[in-house]
């Protein structure tokens, strides 16, 4: 628990360095985020043993980059998806005898998801100019306060397991202390902004439905971060971050709520002009 704290701690500090830092130079959360993303991708392609052609992890690594940066360029990232699925065709025709369709599938699919993922991040702070914060905390606090609240519910209350064979941890109450805690924390980030904010209202309503919702999404996709890491025989992506494992594991509800939500604000804004 110590040294779970004691990193978490570091990595508070870091994020609010990038955040102070970006207010500069927005750039930075852009390569900060590419970053993140090429050592999530490598966690998940490499460490899992998903992948064993190094020549397969390269290519993905390498595709991340070219779609951040085209999506970064305004240049369709449709392009780089489709060289990016032509290469690895090409690869898998004249090594076929020793590229399995699971590696292929692998190869293509998970790079695609995750980078875009990861991508949805960069699109909120960029298109949301004014609340770019504000989203990027909520997705934060949707998971993280939401993880918080599961783990102390969970550990003095939890009695009912919640899926036992693949997060033998988790249970039914932590689920729903995990959407309170999502739901507080994101109640308490709303107040605070409608106290500094002269310009701009938060509907509470839709920010506490949406709060229990994205909970949810991000224990479905804390889930399945589990689940590959069962199938994959491994306890967690990387070691990167001790107490709490690789980055992967840190962000696997993040890229479950971040895309999601993106969607929906573009639809139902809970952020409106005075």
């Amino acid at each position: 628990m110590k040294t779970r704290m004691i990193s978490a701690f570091a990595g508070l500090l870091l994020f609010i360095g990038i955040l102070i830092g970006q207010s500069y130079f927005p750039i930075i959360f852009d390569i900060t985020v590419m970053l993140l993303c090429a050592v999530a991708l490598w966690e998940l392609l490499n460490n899992t043993g998903l992948i064993k052609q190094r020549f397969l992890t390269i290519v993905a690594m390498c595709y991340s980059t070219v779609f951040m940066v085209s999506g970064l360029l305004n240049v369709s990232m449709v392009y780089a998806v489709a060289i990016f699925a032509l290469v690895l065709i090409f690869y898998t025709v004249f090594f076929h005898a020793k590229t399995t369709v699971n590696e292929f599938t692998s190869a293509f699919c998970l790079p695609v998801l995750i980078s875009y993922a990861f991508y949805s991040l960069i699109v909120l702070m960029r298109n949301n100019a004014e609340n770019g914060l504000l989203y990027l905390f909520l997705v934060l606090c949707f998971a993280w306060a939401s993880d918080t609240g599961a783990y102390f519910v969970g550990v003095f209350f939890g009695k009912h397991k919640l899926a036992p064979s693949l997060s033998p941890k988790k249970t039914i109450e932590g689920c729903f202390g995990g959407i309170i805690g999502s739901g507080v924390v994101s109640l308490i980030i709303g107040l605070i902004f409608n106290s500094f904010s002269n310009e701009y209202r938060i509907n509470f309503v839709l920010l506490i439905i949406f709060a229990m919702i994205f909970s949810v999404v991000g224990m479905i996709g804390d889930l399945f971060a589990s689940y590959i890491k069962r199938s994959c025989g491994i306890k967690d992506y990387g070691n990167i971050m001790p107490g709490h494992g690789g980055v992967l594991d840190r962000f696997d509800s993040i890229l479950f709520i971040a895309p999601l939500f993106t969607l929906v604000i573009s639809v139902i804004p809970i952020v409106k002009t005075i």
